[in-house]
């Protein structure tokens, strides 16, 4: 049985990264379950701190459900981009700020569950796929990776194998999707990181 965790404007460690409103329609969210943790989000424009449901005073707004059981989602972006992708936990942090009270998100932060490295890399390439972006870029990652792997025995907690960038700009939303492959516990993920407005550092607008 999931057993969800909803925390809400608590201090991020902000490395990694949605809403919902159709057709900005001004509800919260959509979802079909008891928990709180929304089946779809929709970033087709900027959403607004009311959307997310951050909380006054507070820059960070945490959704988690079960690590050991992600919820499929799917983030509805600008272009007509739609993706669907497990994930099981997404925040959003308004940086840059000028008030806690009435300053609207600046990024999006989200990630799947840990999982074996066949599926990190399978489901890495659906997303890029999705995403609209180089899929030759999982072709590498798992190179990379299944390198890593075979030396896991000598690996050590902080060795890591990332993939290489993978990022672009739908309209007012830079998106950018990373695979990580940590080969002492032979577990991967995927992450998915947003930014615009005040997020977005002036050297890379």
């Amino acid at each position: 049985m999931v057993k969800p965790l909803l925390r809400r404007g608590l201090p991020a460690s902000f490395a990694l990264i949605i809403l919902t409103c159709l057709s900005g329609c001004g509800t919260p969210m959509n979802t079909d379950n008891d928990d709180g943790f929304p089946q779809t989000w929709d970033l087709r424009e900027p959403p607004t701190r009311q959307q997310v449901g951050m909380d006054e005073g507070r820059k960070t707004v945490f959704y988690e459900i079960n690590m050991k059981e992600p919820r499929k989602v799917t983030f509805y972006l600008p272009e007509d981009i739609t993706l669907t992708i497990p994930v099981y936990m997404v925040s959003f942090e308004s940086a840059g700020y000028e008030s806690q009270k009435t300053s609207d998100p600046t990024g999006i932060d989200a990630r799947t569950s840990s999982m074996p490295l066949e599926e990190t890399i399978e489901l890495y390439r659906s997303t890029l796929k999705q995403l609209g972006l180089d899929t030759s870029k999982a072709d590498m990652f798992e190179e990379q990776a299944e390198e890593a792997q075979e030396r896991k025995d000598e690996a050590g907690p902080t060795d890591r194998t990332t993939s290489p960038s993978s990022a672009r700009t739908y309209d007012y939303l830079k998106l950018s999707v990373v695979a990580v492959y940590q080969p002492d516990v032979d577990t991967g993920l995927v992450k998915l990181i947003g930014v615009w407005g005040d997020g977005i550092p002036k050297s890379r607008r």
